[in-house]
């Protein structure tokens, strides 16, 4: 089954996923995900975001899935989070400011967040550190 897998052509793919055959489309959903980090504190709508790199919102949403796996706005929740934790390892920051740093108004918001992808909250996380 794996030979079968590893054997096939990369013609296959690309008729499977023609907008991956695109080189100007796939530029574009980059430009969309770096957009979506630089303004993480307050990212664009997805027609500001699809007009902002010359994409309908359906070939956007599409697009970055493909290229990402993910969800604009869930890669987004991910990055920020991945983000976060990195800089409560670091000691440098405390929870109100990397809540801020990563874009949420009060850090209730961020630390329900932060919960809901790691399981536990900020602080129970650095004691385990």
């Amino acid at each position: 089954m794996l030979t079968l897998y590893f054997n096939r052509s990369v013609e296959t793919d690309i008729e499977q996923c023609p907008f991956l055959a695109d080189e100007e489309n796939i530029l574009k959903i980059r430009k969309a995900k770096e957009i979506i980090i630089e303004n993480m504190a307050e990212p664009p709508s997805l027609p500001e975001l699809a007009h902002q790199v010359g994409l309908n919102i359906k070939k956007l949403k599409e697009g970055f899935k493909q290229v990402y796996g993910d969800s604009v706005y869930a890669f987004l929740f991910d990055y920020k989070m991945d983000l976060a934790r990195k800089m409560l390892e670091s000691n440098e920051f405390n929870v109100n400011e990397v809540s801020l740093k990563v874009g949420y108004s009060t850090p209730s918001h961020f630390i329900a967040a932060f919960k809901k992808k790691y399981g536990t909250t900020p602080k129970k996380y650095l004691m385990n550190l």
